[in-house]
């Protein structure tokens, strides 16, 4: 694996504006205690190169929206876990960097790569009050075969499963969910700051240009945005020194990369979900403004 400094520069050269100088000193340390095993480099990047599409002469970024688009909206259907369609969406990513995929087959690796995700992360019997599952699930090749409308078979499917699965294990990268959690750990704030910071991310999968920034930095940008639109009571909704310190980016340069990185999210009409309630129902309503 890299030394610490190497792997900092490298950081900081995908996230323009953050200099090595700031970046948090603890992800140094923990690279540092990693550098005699893969982990620290794999568990930074995952394997991932944030500029693949050029090695893709068959589709383009507005067919991988349109995928990763559709992907939520089987994440929606399904009611998956926020988890389970980043991951997902990182091993659509992973795998397109590597691997040259028709647009024929584009469709099969987005749901081979959230059928792995959600029966990595979905595996743990009904609770006492949960809704009973639907009809259909996603968890075998028979399910992508049906949510496909048979448009490929069970053969295809378990062909492609097996080149996903291919030299990567589902738990080697820390994601941009995985830093949210842990900044919310950290600093207490309102249910509608996180609620609205976790639909950011949810939001963020579907633009192949926010692939450069690193999972932590696209974190703290989707916290700083949720705390700067969070309806919430007066002395709860500023950006503070505390918060700073958790994500360990300063205010400015979080600010500058909501003008410039996702800009797409101004005077967007959010709707999502509360993290406070056991309904899926899209009860917090704002206009977000960058």
């Amino acid at each position: 694996a890299p030394p610490a400094s190497t792997e900092r520069a490298a950081l900081s050269a995908s996230t323009p504006g953050v200099r090595a100088s700031i970046w948090p000193i603890e992800l140094e340390q923990r690279a540092d205690e990693q550098s005699d095993a893969s982990l620290g480099w794999r568990r930074r990047f995952g394997n991932l190169c944030p500029h693949y599409m050029h090695r893709q002469p068959d589709i383009s970024t507005t067919m991988r929206r349109i995928l990763v688009e559709w992907l939520i909206e089987l994440y929606e259907e399904l009611q998956l876990p926020v988890e389970v369609l980043i991951r997902g969406v990182h091993y659509v990513d992973r795998f397109l960097s590597v691997e040259a995929v028709d647009k024929e087959a584009l469709q099969l690796v987005g749901a081979v790569a959230l059928m792995l995700s959600s029966n990595h992360f979905c595996k743990l019997p009904m609770q006492d009050g949960e809704p009973m599952p639907g009809e259909r699930s996603l968890t075998t090749a028979e399910d992508i075969v049906y949510w496909t409308d048979g448009t490929y078979s069970i053969d295809e499917v378990l062909r492609m499963e097996a080149q996903l699965l291919h030299g990567f294990s589902p738990t080697d990268f820390c994601s941009s969910l995985d830093h949210l959690s842990r900044f919310c750990a950290a600093v207490p704030l309102p249910d509608v700051t996180v609620s609205i910071a976790l639909e950011l991310l949810v939001l963020s999968t579907r633009e192949y240009e926010l692939l450069r920034l690193h999972p932590r930095f696209l974190a703290a940008c989707c916290l700083h945005a949720a705390v700067r639109n969070s309806p919430s009571e007066p002395g709860c909704s500023c950006w503070n020194d505390a918060m700073s310190a958790c994500c360990g980016y300063p205010e400015e340069v979080l600010a500058a990369h909501l003008e410039s990185d996702l800009r797409f999210l101004h005077e967007y009409n959010l709707s999502c979900r509360s993290i406070a309630s056991g309904s899926r129902s899209k009860s917090i309503q704002v206009m977000l403004m960058l």
